[in-house]
């Protein structure tokens, strides 16, 4: 078979980096104003899903599409979870202050506090780019899909947190993930995940998965 045939499988390979590549792109790029973050995120989730599924079309035209039709609810849920993670981080912060037996208890609750946020925000964006739902119930959705499915559960914050933990052990690896997060990473890992929760999306969609 021809290498540069369409039905190869280097060709295949090539076209899936190719999008995965533009899709990096306008993720980052769309969510410079930060604000529009969770609709970028919406949109990103949206696209790879249907890479997933072999559902192959233009993907910037499709990532466009999803981000205009999801920005206000994304939008919401974005504030949500900046809002909710803010007020963890400052209460771990204080709890270390504290310095005492109460403030290593606290640290403690809130260190879960932090599991179970960090568990559930690995869902919302993936099931807001797949479900019509109120936020209210994205947000329930999402927890009890990140508790109901463990295992998958951690496979997924485990690949979300690669490029934080490599960091964390060299923190001047930074410079040489800064161009691969920048041209693919970001995209690559998000693909890995829409793997795994389109395997569990299967479960609820019936003939429409």
């Amino acid at each position: 078979m021809d290498l540069f045939s369409m039905d190869s499988g280097f060709y295949r390979f090539m076209n899936r980096v190719g999008n995965l590549l533009i899709l990096n792109v306008l993720f980052l790029l769309c969510c410079i104003p930060v604000i529009t973050a969770g609709a970028s995120a919406t949109a990103l989730y949206t696209v790879l899903m249907r890479l997933v599924r072999q559902e192959e079309g233009y993907v910037g035209r499709e990532f466009f599409k999803a981000f205009k039709e999801n920005f206000r609810q994304s939008t919401l849920l974005w504030l949500i979870v900046v809002i909710v993670g803010v007020i963890l981080y400052c209460d771990i912060i204080f709890s270390d202050i504290m310095n005492n037996a109460l403030g290593a208890g606290l640290k403690i609750v809130f260190l879960l506090f932090g599991f179970l946020y960090m568990a559930t925000v690995s869902y919302v964006f993936a099931l807001q780019s797949r479900f019509d739902n109120t936020i209210l119930y994205t947000l329930k959705n999402a927890f009890w899909m990140a508790m109901g499915y463990l295992p998958y559960t951690i496979s997924l914050m485990v690949v979300e947190a690669i490029p934080f933990f490599l960091i964390y052990i060299r923190p001047k690896w930074f410079w040489y993930l800064l161009p691969v997060l920048s041209t693919v990473g970001v995209a690559a890992l998000l693909y890995i995940c829409s793997m795994i929760l389109n395997y569990i999306f299967k479960k609820y969609m019936g003939d429409q998965a």
